[in-house]
Formats: structure tokens, sequence, C-alpha cells
């Protein structure tokens, strides 16, 4: 998270106009979201704080795979605000986290994944069952694998044939998705 965060906010673009803050997902929640954000919790109510502490301000909170439970919960911890927007990015939002309140879906929440060709991303399915008509989807030529697509809306350097496996052995703390890491932000380009 740290690596992503940093690149974010070292982009020639985004991080002249945005500023970036990455929780990193706890790695001994696995994917039991819930967990996750019981763990995070001190961390989620800081940011939240920080967050309404800038009221007019335009907000988006993105998260990506079951990050984006994280993000979820940040969002509910702020409470109504018209300058709010929630992206998640291959999906991952559980449906048992409680939506926040004044919150709505249809102007609020813009879902995010990735296709090349015929080959989906590894959370499509579940981001169209989300957000249907509002599903934006990232094309590319350069992913043969879903789980390849689904990293590569984090990072351009996924590698190609990128698999499950391979995605989860740590390498010094780093995710193998992560490796050859190159930020990308495009879905933050095409944001409605």
């Amino acid at each position: 998270m740290r690596l992503w965060q940093q690149a974010a906010a070292a982009d020639p673009v985004y991080g002249r106009t945005f500023d970036f803050e990455g929780i990193p997902y706890p790695n001994e929640a696995g994917s039991n979201v819930l967990r996750a954000v019981a763990v995070a919790e001190p961390t989620l109510d800081a940011v939240a704080n920080r967050l309404r502490a800038m009221p007019g301000r335009r907000i988006v909170v993105a998260g990506h795979s079951s990050g984006a439970a994280l993000a979820v919960s940040t969002v509910s911890r702020i409470g109504t605000s018209e300058t709010i927007k929630l992206i998640s990015l291959d999906a991952g939002i559980n449906t048992e986290l409680p939506p926040a309140l004044g919150f709505f879906p249809i102007t609020h929440l813009e879902c995010w994944s990735a296709a090349a060709g015929d080959v989906l991303s590894f959370g499509y399915r579940r981001a169209q069952a989300l957000c249907k008509d509002s599903l934006f989807v990232l094309r590319t030529t350069r992913c043969n694998t879903p789980i390849c697509l689904h990293y590569s809306l984090v990072n351009r350097g996924a590698d190609a044939d990128l698999t499950f496996k391979q995605s989860r052995v740590l390498d010094h703390g780093i995710s193998g998705g992560y490796a050859n890491f190159s930020v990308n932000l495009d879905w933050l380009a095409h944001s409605k």
C-alpha cells in the first residue's frame, strides 16, 4: 500500500490534484473483510475524522479488491455528504457491511473492472452484480489472465500471465500482483 501511495502522490498529473492516503489491508484478516474492518477500525476512524473536517472538499475514497471493504467502512463513518465518491476497483465490497447513512449507490458509487478481449478480470462478475449499469471497464491488451486484469487496475506492471497462486506469494511483504510496480490511475482519469 505504501508503494502505491508513494507512486500515486508522485504522479505528475494526479499528485498535484489529489492527496493520496493508503490504508493497508490487515494481513491477519485473510479474506474476512469484516475482520479486516475490525482490525483497521482505529485507522478508519482517524481517516474519517480527517475527511469529515474538510467540508465542501470533493473526496474520492477508493478501494481495490478486499480493500474496498475498508473504503466502504471509511465512507460509512463520514456520514452524509454530496462531495464523497466511493470507487470500488474490481468489487470486493461485502454486502454484509452496513451502507453509509445518506449514501446513495446510484450517485455516490462507481465500480471499475478490467477486460482484455474475452478475458474478464477476477472480480468482474461481482462488480457487475453490484453496480449493474454503473460498471466501467478498463480495456487492455496486455493481460492474459483474470488475475493480471485484477491487479492491472492499480499496477500497470502486473505480469501478463500472472496466476492466482503467484499473486498470493509474498516477497518481502508484497503480493506478486504488485511485482514490477507502476501505478495505474486510469480509472481516476475516467471517473465520472
